[in-house]
């Protein structure tokens, strides 16, 4: 029995699959022709009412995806239901402040199906005016003529009063996002934990505690994550370490580098240091780059506190600024933590 064959056994037992599983069966029996439309639109019509329940996020953190399966399955099979609007308004609504669902592949999913449900709706191509007011300023009126408009309003109106006023013509379904942007530099400045709580230590490698011209220190960035359980499987992780104007990273991959000795164990993926109570960070690709080292790891188990090392030279004398180093998901950026600025002495020789 081929798998278009069984698809009818599948649709029949719906029941016992996750709704993600059974939205994908009912777009496979929709375009496969393998059941009925009728049979599949009851079938959706059922579980629309289910709602969604919560399941593993997977791989890449796809916390939305059964939201945007659904509207593809409701667009395919009634695309005028109250349903399957309810549920693209749901998907709408799960957009966060940055305007970007909880990964990358969540939005890829998210936009996908939204604009395959809103890709042929009449009312797009028609034009509209709407009225847009900040806290006590006059309203303003914008024409919408397309999809999908951008509208610059001003931020020390909002400030004054934080409050946002719509109108719009009678009949008309507008969807709209405020976004309030601003650089967050209080992480420079006192740090941020998010998830992730970093700090970093730079030694000398001849054992002193002054630093000067042509010294070799060792980096060393240590983390933990400050809610998850200790066995926590985390996906596609950055160590991003930028390095102050006053030093360069070594990267013994260059023949002509000075070679750096370094501990026989230090390159051993998730080995445990007693003596600092750490585990080895050995990531997947490293960039040593002329202001920064980044490390990137596909997955590894949080045990504890880790530690990312490499090496660097002190080549110019004088006070620098030691930037924020940041580690982070890179699928769910909010999940993160910065260490605060500091400033840091090369001496001459």
């Amino acid at each position: 029995m081929t798998g278009l064959d069984e698809l009818p056994l599948k649709l029949a037992k719906l029941s016992s699959s996750s709704s993600e599983s059974n939205y994908f069966w009912l777009l496979a029996g929709h375009h496969s022709n393998a059941s009925t439309e009728s049979h599949l639109k009851l079938w959706f019509n059922k579980y629309s009412k289910s709602g969604f329940e919560n399941t593993s996020y997977g791989e890449f953190n796809n916390k939305h995806r059964v939201k945007a399966i659904a509207l593809l399955a409701g667009k395919a099979l009634n695309p005028d239901a109250v349903a399957t609007g309810k549920i693209a308004s749901e998907l709408i609504s799960s957009m966060d402040s940055r305007g970007i669902w909880n990964s990358t592949s969540d939005t890829g999913w998210a936009l996908f199906a939204l604009g395959n449900y809103f890709g042929e709706s009449s009312g797009l191509d028609q034009s509209t005016t709407i009225h847009v007011a900040l806290g006590d300023a006059h309203q303003q009126a914008f024409k919408l003529d397309k999809a999908f408009t951008p509208v610059e309003l001003s931020a020390e109106a909002f400030l004054r009063n934080p409050v946002i006023r719509f109108d719009a013509e009678a009949g008309k379904t507008i969807f709209y996002k405020a976004l309030f942007k601003f650089p967050r530099l209080d992480y420079a400045k006192s740090g941020h934990t998010k998830g992730w709580k970093v700090w970093k230590t730079i030694e000398n490698m001849d054992g002193t505690d002054v630093i000067k011209v042509g010294d070799i220190v060792k980096v060393n960035v240590h983390f933990e994550a400050t809610n998850e359980r200790r066995d926590h499987d985390y996906q596609y992780f950055v160590v991003d370490d930028p390095l102050p104007a006053g030093f360069v990273a070594i990267n013994g991959a260059i023949k002509t580098e000075e070679q750096v000795v370094k501990p026989s164990d230090e390159s051993k993926d998730e080995l445990y240091n007693g003596e600092d109570d750490t585990w080895n960070f050995v990531p997947n690709y490293q960039e040593i780059r002329d202001d920064r080292v980044v490390g990137f790891k596909n997955h590894f188990y949080w045990w504890g506190t880790y530690k990312f090392s490499y090496y660097a030279r002190a080549i110019t004398e004088g006070e620098f600024v030691l930037p924020a180093t940041k580690v982070q998901l890179m699928y769910s950026p909010d999940i993160s933590g910065f260490t605060p600025v500091s400033k840091i002495d090369i001496q001459a020789r």
